[in-house]
């Protein structure tokens, strides 16, 4: 069978891309309309994602935590700028890897491997996917893009696709720990505009409760400390610049909602950039990796 000839046979009922996503201004930013997801959808937010994915895939040492040995068909959902699809299919080059986001990543063909296919699709409204389809199921860092009451059934969802055997896999970060006045001022305003849109950010902690529920197997999980800020060198930078574009990019929203004020926000993340640089610190942000296996 050609590549990706499985998948445009095996597509759930008369399966449409979705219209591309309105997207809206918010001060100076764009993000997608009418969508739970805190953060924009533009260039600026590009940079961030693959930012966020090498200073990830750095601390982690690898793409990946399930044991995986030769995959047929990876799923990735919320792939973001696809870079983390692009280079599992360069690890995996036998395997047809599909990416999965609200909007489609903004790569020229050139930069795609021919084992890589994008396709757009709101994952709250299920994944258009027989059963069985995948043997790995991914996905990470969409904890401010589901609401609570929702995650348990994108994890059913994944679980479904998923063969049996097959692995499943979660990765979400954790509360900032040890953080100075300004950042952990902006950290709780975060949480405050996250929950007026019923996003928990704190879900990390439920990942292994969410694959069980899911009727799913071997369960386990890995804790990686990201440290924040110069004080730990390199990657403690790159880490804590990514918080601080990440805080900078939800400024206008949480202003639009009379959260903080336009002035106490910038005081504070004037404050926080300070607290990041400084050449002695203990901030430092979670990650969890939770793995399962299908029955």
């Amino acid at each position: 069978m050609g590549l990706f000839q499985w998948l445009w046979k095996g597509l759930k009922g008369s399966f449409v891309e979705h219209a591309d996503q309105r997207l809206v201004k918010v001060g100076d930013r764009d993000y997608v309309e009418n969508a739970p997801y805190v953060l924009p959808k533009d260039e600026q937010e590009i940079d961030r994602l693959d930012l966020q994915h090498y200073v990830f895939r750095y601390m982690l040492r690898e793409n990946y935590v399930a044991p995986l040995k030769h995959p047929n068909r990876v799923l990735d959902i919320g792939c973001g700028t696809g870079r983390w699809a692009i280079e599992i299919a360069k690890s995996f080059p036998s395997a047809d890897i599909v990416g999965l986001d609200i909007v489609k990543p903004t790569l020229d063909a050139a930069q795609r491997p021919a084992n890589v296919l994008f396709l757009q699709r709101d994952v709250l409204k299920g994944l258009p996917f027989t059963d069985q389809t995948f043997d790995y199921t991914h996905m990470r860092f969409l904890i401010g893009a589901l609401p609570v009451t929702d995650f348990q059934n994108v994890v059913n969802e994944m679980s479904r696709v998923t063969t049996p055997g097959g692995w499943i896999e979660l990765a979400e970060p954790g509360m900032i720990i040890n953080a100075g006045v300004g950042l952990q001022t902006l950290w709780g305003w975060l949480i405050e505009f996250g929950n007026q849109r019923n996003i928990d950010l704190a879900a990390k902690k439920r990942l292994d409760t969410f694959l069980k529920d899911a009727g799913l197997t071997n369960i386990s999980y890995k804790e990686v400390t990201f440290p924040l800020g110069d004080y730990a060198g390199q990657s403690g930078h790159l880490a804590g610049k990514n918080i601080l574009i990440l805080l900078e990019a939800v400024r206008a929203p949480i202003l639009g909602l009379k959260i903080a004020t336009a002035s106490d926000y910038d005081m504070m993340l004037s404050r926080a950039k300070a607290e990041l640089s400084a050449p002695k610190g203990s901030c430092s942000a979670p990650m969890r990796i939770a793995i399962a296996q299908k029955k």
